[in-house]
């Protein structure tokens, strides 16, 4: 179930906790996000320079081959992890960590979508980043020292 929320831009999912954007409420979320990352685009029309936006946030832009067939754009660590990543030579995927804070982008992706895709795909990521973490983090903490296996 969600409920909205008074006086943020996200509702809550009462069965995860997770914040949800509304779609009602996607304007007032972006004007949020970018007072807080890229003022300058709410005062002056401009292409949202997303690299910038992303280094600003701290986190590390990598390029890695995250699917056999490039259906897979990106990824962002919220937590130390690990990912397939696949290789040109064989489609056999070798386990590679990544620590948290990690953005990966997918440069064959990159490549066939074109850069509004890859601009959309980074920002995604970003916005993940910043609504997500917390979240994380939470249930991240709770599982310390408990014999669960961390699950999302």
């Amino acid at each position: 179930m969600i409920v909205p929320s008074t006086g943020m831009v996200y509702d809550v999912d009462l069965r995860t906790g997770r914040y949800v954007i509304g779609k009602e409420r996607l304007e007032d979320y972006a004007q949020m996000f970018l007072s807080k990352y890229w003022v300058e685009a709410l005062k002056t029309p401009m292409p949202l320079p997303v690299e910038n936006i992303i280094e600003f946030m701290g986190l590390k832009l990598r390029e890695a081959k995250l699917s056999p067939n490039s259906d897979v754009f990106g990824c962002c660590f919220l937590l130390d992890g690990e990912v397939d990543i696949f290789s040109d030579e064989n489609d056999n995927p070798i386990k590679t960590a990544f620590s948290e804070g990690t953005v990966l982008i997918d440069p064959e992706s990159v490549h066939s979508m074109g850069e509004g895709a890859t601009r959309n795909t980074l920002i995604h990521e970003a916005i993940h980043w910043h609504k997500d973490k917390t979240f994380f983090d939470v249930l991240n903490l709770k599982q310390k020292g408990s014999n669960s296996v961390f699950t999302p």
